[in-house]
């Protein structure tokens, strides 16, 4: 397993986890993606200060649609967090990853066509909610 793989991993796992301690945190929607973002920050600043020197050839505009989807996905799921219970909130949050995994495979789609295998995919990916539900 390489490297890349093990973050990807490790990114996953604290994807999947940070929303069940937020769910229980009693913030309501906005109030818990304003704080974990100044958590984020907070965190991440001392490890980005070291690259600053590479924000003058950044792509603004894509950063921009970047902030915005991130912002907005933030604003909703968190919302959904603070109106979740604890017996459906596991269920909510695999409808938004599996939505969420539906997202670049599409985009891989419209890149570079469709494969018998993306359709089985997409088939299992709703099967699973269905199941999962």
């Amino acid at each position: 397993m390489s490297l890349l793989q093990i973050q990807f991993i490790l990114a996953g796992l604290c994807f999947g986890a940070w929303p069940l301690f937020m769910n229980k945190s009693g913030l309501s929607g906005i109030l818990s993606s304003l704080t974990i973002t100044v958590i984020i920050v907070i965190l991440t600043l001392p490890l980005a200060l070291g690259e600053f020197k590479n924000i003058t050839n950044a792509n603004w505009v894509m950063i921009s649609i970047a902030g915005f989807f991130a912002t907005a996905g933030m604003i909703f799921f968190n919302k959904g967090l603070f109106r979740a219970t604890p017996e459906n909130i596991s269920q909510l949050v695999i409808i938004m990853a599996i939505i969420q995994i539906a997202v670049p495979a599409i985009y891989k789609i419209v890149i570079s066509g469709v494969t018998l295998k993306q359709i089985f995919g997409f088939m299992t990916a709703i099967i699973t909610i269905i199941l999962l539900n």
